[in-house]
């Protein structure tokens, strides 16, 4: 089974979380943080210019290709292998929206890395359903440069 199918299976078990993560996703705050954000279709170059820049002393990643934090998911139910549930459940309860959640979970990160910013990865697929959503941390379509 696919992602999407299996999120809307998801979604269809627990019908009452659809309005919660809606609520959640169209959060209006813009982030105070520049984080970078590198998108591109699979098998494009983006891990590898993405460990590039995590190698550098001052930048910073998830161990995983992305924090999956833009993907169609339930927020409800997001976790990661980089810090434990609780604090997941914490950080996402003291979070207004997407938008703080993303910072706070991003300001964990780089705390235990000892680094300062923040590099991303998204597939096209998620830029396409993110894309309005990285408008938030000022990457309005418009602030997006392309890769030749």
């Amino acid at each position: 089974m696919n992602g999407i199918v299996r999120h809307l299976v998801h979604f269809a078990h627990h019908p009452g979380r659809i309005i919660r993560n809606i609520r959640y996703w169209r959060d209006a705050t813009v982030s105070p943080r520049r984080h970078l954000f590198i998108v591109g279709v699979p098998r494009s170059g983006t891990t590898l210019l993405k460990s590039i820049l995590v190698a550098h002393p001052h930048v910073g990643g998830s161990d995983y290709e992305s924090t999956g934090l833009f993907g169609f998911r339930d927020i409800f139910d997001y976790g990661m292998g980089e810090l434990p549930p609780e604090v997941i459940q914490a950080l996402r309860a003291a979070s207004p929206g997407r938008v703080a959640f993303y910072d706070q979970v991003v300001d964990r990160l780089l705390a235990r890395q000892g680094k300062g910013v923040f590099v991303d990865k998204l597939q096209l697929q998620a830029y396409r359903i993110a894309g309005p959503a990285l408008d938030a941390f000022g990457y309005g379509r418009g602030n997006v440069r392309k890769a030749s």
